[in-house]
This record gives C-alpha cells, structure tokens and sequence, in this order.
C-alpha cells in the first residue's frame, strides 16, 4: 500500500527507494500533491464522486473517506528552503503515510469486527459455518436485493469453495495440519 500512496508522488521506483532512504521526518511535499496521491491525479477535489481511492473505498464508507480526506488537508505545514530559496508550504512525507497507513488499519479493524459479528449474527445454527441459506440471509439484509439468487449463488460458492468440494484429496486430517502450522 505504501507504494501505491507513493506512485502519485514519485513515479519510478528509484524515486520511491531515495524517498526511503532519505530517513524520517525528512521529505517535505507539496500540500496539493498529497491531496492527489489520496483522491487520484484526475481527481477533483471538491467532486468526490472522480476521487480514486480504492484501497479505502473497499473498506470504508464515504464519510470515512471524507474524515481522512479533512485530516490530509489539515496536516500541519511548513515553510521550507533550499538553498536559500523559498520553496513553500510543505508536509512531511512522513506525517501524511503514518495518517494513511494508521487510518487504513483503523478502517479495516473496524470492517473486520464488523464482519465478524454479522457472520455470528447469522451463523443460525451456530456451527461456525454459514450455510447457503444464512449466506443468504445476510446478502438480503445488507444488500437489499442488490443481487439476483443466481448471483448469490455464486458468491458463496467463490467465498466458501471448500463447501462445493469433497476434499478431492481425501486427506482432510493432512489439511488441517499443514493450516495449523501456519497458525501462530
């Protein structure tokens, strides 16, 4: 994620790894130019509807996106020099992809709790397993008939494909260790 935040701002790879190797605290970006790295390079940002976010719109919803998008323009500025030129008002790289990175991990907890707790919701017969059924169920309640039967369907078979197979292997005890030992 962290060189998909990056591509807008430093195109090739060897710009990203100077920007790495420039050490904490110590890359200054233009204000605009974040705002770009989150929203999209075509982005409008007073038109959230060409905003590019893809790896938070999966997992949030438009005002999370908007919240973080608040917090990217009051980022606290700088004004910076080089060489005795003024640059300009300025955002530590830093700052900005701990808010990124920080405010992804928050927005996926809070998907994944929620996930959990809709699965257990439903899990009616509470076998920890979701039947065809309560798969279902929960597409009907949070999708509102968004999906045809045939389209469900389809995802659970694509969510649960261990249910539309019989172990063609044969060996399911060898399975269940090789998943334990990846468990830690």
């Amino acid at each position: 994620m962290y060189c998909l935040i990056l591509r807008p701002l430093y195109p090739n790879h060897k710009q990203i790894a100077e920007c790495w190797n420039s050490g904490y605290g110590n890359v200054n970006v233009r204000p605009e130019a974040v705002v770009k790295a989150f929203i999209g390079e075509s982005a409008t940002s007073s038109d959230i509807r060409t905003w590019d976010t893809p790896y938070f719109t999966a997992i949030s919803s438009k005002s999370g996106i908007l919240h973080i998008f608040d917090e990217i323009r009051n980022l606290p500025q700088r004004k910076v020099d080089k060489g005795g030129q003024m640059v300009g008002q300025m955002v530590d790289l830093d700052t900005f992809m701990e808010l990124i990175l920080f405010s992804y991990n928050a927005q996926l907890t809070a998907r994944l709790k929620d996930t959990h707790r809709i699965f257990h919701e439903f899990d009616a017969d509470r076998n920890e397993d979701l039947s065809l059924e309560e798969f279902e169920t929960i597409m009907e309640q949070y999708m509102g008939g968004r999906f045809t039967e045939r389209e469900v369907e389809r995802l659970f078979a694509e969510m649960a494909p261990e249910a539309n197979s019989d172990n063609e292997s044969g060996d399911e005890d060898e399975d269940d260790a090789q998943i334990d030992e990846l468990t830690f």
